[in-house]
């Protein structure tokens, strides 16, 4: 090993992929232009916050721990709405309300589970399309991700994605798009997708794609699968976390499928041809994970602390005072 840091209907997963804007002319709808490079409007100050909007999914105490592990520190992101495929959409923008990122959520009725998608890079998020990740089979690694995730309510989700393709990322799994806006100074795009079910347990995905670049770059595909979290009353855990990473010989024109269709009826259309592994398939495995960012308070709504010590074991003999007299004793 090496160490290598899902709405078509109401139970959605999705996951990333990129397609530029400009895109090959004929088989793609007109897809919509991106907010310029600009001051942004403000919006209404009624409108709910990043953690109002996750709240109103009512996440377990476990589900609360793992957002938060994931999304990090954002700084008030701007609501931009719910949009037309049911997903909450939220920027991030700097000092001068420049956009800088964005981040995406939304839930998964049917099984309870939490999908959040964070941007970052000269990039938006297109909710007109899907695509998909590269596909790359590997019997011996989606072994290991089935019995690491087994008896977590992850598994079942899982075992449904892979029982026919075993892909190590999950390419079976519906996916949101991207339309990125190349600049003219190297840059790169960023975009983490992660779902994460009652129990804390889910899937994580990242993808790295420079562009601008004067030579040919790999584009980084990675994902992480996180079994059910535990804790001991102190500490909040997992038993281990797997992660699979590769490099890719792909620019952005190559990552996923360009729809043309709604998500709902586009089995009929051309995959998109296989892209070449740079290098090898790596799989990383980090045994005790611990979940340095979950509060206190957390912990113990997972596991609370142990019960205190019996009170034979705690009574302690007191030492007589010497300059008080012995207590009368009874008449017999």
């Amino acid at each position: 090993m090496r160490n290598h840091p899902t709405p078509a209907e109401a139970g959605f997963v999705f996951a990333l992929a990129l397609t530029f804007a400009g895109g090959s002319a004929g088989a793609d709808p007109p897809a919509v232009p991106p907010v310029p490079a600009q001051t942004l409007p403000a919006t209404p100050s009624s409108a709910p916050s990043l953690g109002q909007a996750l709240d109103a999914f009512r996440p377990t105490p476990h589900q609360t721990i793992a957002l938060r592990d994931f999304l990090g520190r954002t700084d008030k992101p701007v609501n931009m709405g719910v949009q037309p495929n049911g997903i909450s959409l939220f920027e991030l923008r700097d000092a001068k309300g420049l956009r800088i990122g964005q981040i995406a959520v939304g839930q998964n009725r049917n099984d309870g589970s939490i999908f959040v998608a964070r941007l970052a890079g000269p990039a938006t998020f297109d909710m007109t399309r899907q695509a998909a990740p590269p596909r790359v089979v590997n019997t011996r690694m989606r072994g290991q991700v089935s019995a690491l995730l087994s008896g977590s309510l992850a598994s079942a989700s899982y075992d449904a994605l892979t029982a026919k393709s075993r892909d190590a990322f999950l390419r079976d799994r519906p996916m949101l798009a991207l339309i990125g806006q190349p600049g003219d100074a190297p840059d790169r795009i960023i975009e983490m997708e992660a779902s994460f079910f009652p129990d804390g347990s889910g899937f994580y995905r990242i993808l790295r794609a420079p562009i601008g670049a004067t030579v040919a770059m790999p584009t980084h595909v990675a994902a992480k699968f996180y079994p059910a979290l535990q804790s001991d009353g102190q500490r909040a855990f997992r038993s281990a976390v797997l992660g699979i990473d590769a490099d890719f010989s792909a620019s952005l024109q190559d990552m996923g499928i360009r729809l043309s269709c709604p998500a709902s009826a586009c089995a009929a259309q051309k995959p998109t041809p296989p892209m070449a592994l740079t290098g090898e398939l790596h799989i990383t495995r980090w045994p005790h994970a611990v979940v340095p960012s979950a509060s206190q308070a957390l912990i113990a709504a997972i596991a609370p602390p142990p019960p205190p010590l019996p009170d034979v074991l705690n009574d302690q003999p007191q030492s007589p005072n010497p300059l008080q007299p012995p207590a009368p004793q009874p008449m017999r």
